[in-house]
């Protein structure tokens, strides 16, 4: 499978970037030094059709052609394995329930722990990532998390579940890593698609976990007590974690042009100022409304990885293999439905611009939700349950995939911190419903699954808010004279813009004019050559 953004009109605005616009028509002092940085020659040892930042312009599924198609397989693959490893117990608990004599409410409590550490390392990792690179996020994450794994066979007790189930929660934040890393290793016009192609593969994971581990237990039961087996079973991931964390410092590598070390030491790469950073990502209200979104649209897909298998087999009778099949729908819908929201996020953008991507973001989470609320209705029919599961899992991963189409936009400067928090809002909705919804006694799983849906529903309606001055939002138009060099350059101080540090972002401003649309930038094209033809703009 290959997706290649090219086209007349990209090849053409890749290059001028509407840097000669700028200059001849609004008289920019800072377009000629922006067009000579655009024009650089792409350099021959890449593979793929690059951008001038050397950022991939085509996805190629069926290659592992350094640096970029090897990096996109290994950071998948890697996040993937963090999702199974965090997710595998919740498959196994019937039988881990009645091992070490679980309640309800000891269940809910480490399904929340599981998610609850990587809130706070998600943030962390956004500005880990900008300082040291993701390849080193993802190998802390997965070595460190992989100790906890191997601690599950030794828990004895529901205090200790909780616990390790926290601690292993805290690979999670690889997500973060993930985003990160597709978010710098491909261009503006395919970045939602890679952004969405990684996280869908990686999400995949809560969806193999639901298979795999139902079916290991059983075959290690063949030699070994069930009470035993479930324990075994979890070394299987343990050893994952540490062999992919291995494989991700040696064959893969941060950037384009090398990895974030390296680059530094040689002075190739401008130092990080994390605090400068953390306030550009949080003062910028977009990063909150994004959040928000996707606190309540992952947030719910992982509470639905937690408590969907016990619902099946509670409400339908269904054995731990055949609710661990069931439930697996949900989750190895990532593999199709999260890259379809990543790539019709992109092909809107290209049509209608940052509008279109917008758009399609709130009308998937929103029909989502809808489908999340026939769930709590549909509760008499398994087959009806089973159709709501499949098109839930289709609009809400696919929204998932949207978001992050959106994510790389909203700052150039501070991309790990954005990616951070709203990865972070995941986790953290994905506490507030497990909290509300599915804990203790009170409220029965059909109405919980209802009662989630209708807040979600209600809180993605924000992403009306979202407006960028350069290409407008879904309810108003953008600004005539906003330019994206503007909007980035912003996040810069004065001193620092004396400096020139701002320039380092000047070839994504250029590349994203992308998110203006065809439409505007061919009108954009046509009226900059007729300014030219009237003798206008010339030396």
């Amino acid at each position: 499978m290959e997706l290649d953004s090219r086209s007349s009109l990209d090849d053409d605005f890749s290059v001028r970037g509407g840097s000669r616009r700028s200059a001849s028509i609004h008289g920019s002092p800072r377009a000629p030094l922006e067009e000579q940085q655009a024009e650089q020659p792409q350099p021959a040892q890449y593979r793929l059709l690059v951008d001038s930042e050397g950022k991939a312009k085509q996805i190629k599924l069926y290659s592992v052609a350094p640096p970029h198609m090897l990096a996109f397989w290994v950071n998948a693959i890697a996040f993937a394995t963090a999702f199974l490893a965090t997710f595998a117990a919740a498959p196994l608990i019937s039988i881990i329930r009645d091992d070490l004599n679980l309640t309800k409410t000891t269940i809910s409590v480490a399904s929340i722990a599981s998610i609850t550490g990587t809130c706070f390392a998600r943030i962390v990792m956004g500005s880990f990532c900008d300082m040291f690179g993701p390849r080193l996020g993802h190998a802390m994450l997965l070595s460190l998390t992989s100790a906890p794994t191997f601690l599950m066979a030794v828990v004895d007790s529901g205090a200790g579940f909780v616990i390790v189930r926290c601690c292993i929660g805290f690979n999670l934040a690889c997500f973060v890593c993930c985003q990160y890393w597709t978010a710098i290793m491909f261009s503006p016009t395919v970045v939602g698609t890679a952004n969405a192609l990684a996280g869908g593969i990686g999400n995949s994971g809560g969806g193999w976990t639901q298979i795999i581990m139902p079916y290991l237990t059983l075959a290690i039961a063949n030699n070994v007590p069930e009470y035993q087996a479930w324990r075994w079973a979890f070394f299987v991931p343990g050893a994952a974690m540490i062999i992919i964390s291995v494989l991700v410092l040696s064959v893969a590598q941060d950037l384009p042009d090398g990895n974030y070390v390296d680059l530094k030491r040689r002075g190739n790469k401008a130092k990080s100022n994390p605090k400068r950073e953390m306030w550009v990502a949080l003062r910028n209200y977009r990063t909150w409304v994004l959040v928000a979104c996707y606190g309540f649209s992952f947030g719910v897909e992982l509470t639905i990885n937690n408590n969907l298998a016990s619902y099946l087999s509670s409400q339908f009778g269904k054995s731990i293999l055949a609710a661990g099949n069931f439930t697996s729908v949900f989750g190895l819908a990532n593999l199709v439905a999260r890259p379809i929201g990543g790539f019709m996020s992109d092909f809107l953008a290209k049509h209608a611009g940052m509008r279109g991507r917008l758009f399609w973001m709130w009308a998937c989470l929103a029909v989502g939700a809808a489908f999340c609320i026939g769930l709590g209705v549909s509760q008499d029919s398994f087959p009806i349950t089973m159709v709501m599961i499949v098109f839930f899992a289709f609009f809400m991963q696919a929204g998932c995939g949207a978001v992050f189409g959106v994510v790389p936009f909203v700052s150039r400067r501070a991309l790990g911190v954005v990616c951070g928090a709203v990865g972070a809002g995941g986790n953290f909705g994905g506490i507030i419903l497990q909290a509300a919804f599915f804990t203790g006694e009170g409220v029965t799983a059909q109405d919980s699954y209802k009662y989630m849906g209708i807040v979600s529903l209600g809180v993605t309606a924000s992403a009306w808010l979202i407006w960028f001055p350069m290409w407008g939002g879904m309810g108003r138009s953008p600004c005539e004279d906003a330019s994206e060099q503007d909007y980035y350059y912003a996040d810069w101080t004065e001193d620092e813009q004396a400096e020139g540090l701002h320039l380092a972002v000047s070839k994504f401003a250029n590349e994203s004019r992308s998110q203006r649309g065809i439409a505007r930038l061919k009108a954009e094209a046509q009226a900059q050559a007729k300014f030219e033809s009237r003798g206008y703009g010339q030396a």
